[in-house]
């Protein structure tokens, strides 16, 4: 029976020390979150970033190619996509269409609350609550969550956006 005891408070002790183990620490989080920039040449056309154009059903985007920066504007009634012109790009960076910083957004607090944004018809607000994003109907003042999985350490941003035709919220 002693042994019994004892074979099992030594299986539970090291199962418990296996558990603790397996824990990242700081330095391990630390080397993730910069992977991203270790590899962010590595792939290809990732890291996309829509920019509506104005109040149009238009937008563009930035690809970062092996040769450079290629900036591409998407027509998506023509369903069209196409290679952004010269003049058009510098109109449009000049413009307010400022790029954020490429780091993780959640580091620093500044995103986490902001102003309620209207939806271009007026008809509904896009918001953050609780760490997640909701939309609220003017007319009826009913809330929906667009979002569940917001938390105090991984909250949606606060700069949220919408589609010219106002369908659709963007965080």
């Amino acid at each position: 029976m002693k042994k019994q005891l004892l074979l099992l408070v030594a299986l539970g002790t090291g199962l418990s020390i296996g558990t603790l183990l397996a824990q990242g620490t700081a330095d391990d989080y630390a080397r993730a979150f910069s992977l991203a920039e270790k590899y962010r040449d590595a792939v290809p056309n990732s890291n996309v970033n829509p920019r509506w154009i104005g109040d149009s059903h238009n937008f563009w985007y930035v690809r970062n190619t092996p040769e450079g920066e290629k900036y591409v504007i998407v027509d998506t009634e023509k369903k069209t996509r196409v290679a952004m012109p010269d003049t058009m790009k510098q109109r449009l960076l000049s413009e307010n269409n400022r790029r954020w910083p490429s780091r993780y957004w959640a580091e620093t607090d500044e995103e986490r609350t902001g102003d309620s944004i209207p939806s271009p018809d007026g008809k509904k607000i896009a918001f953050i609550k609780n760490s997640n994003v909701y939309v609220k109907e003017v007319a009826s003042g009913q809330e929906k969550a667009l979002s569940m999985d917001g938390a105090p350490g991984e909250y949606y941003s606060a700069r949220l956006s919408w589609s010219p035709d106002s369908k659709k919220s963007l965080p």
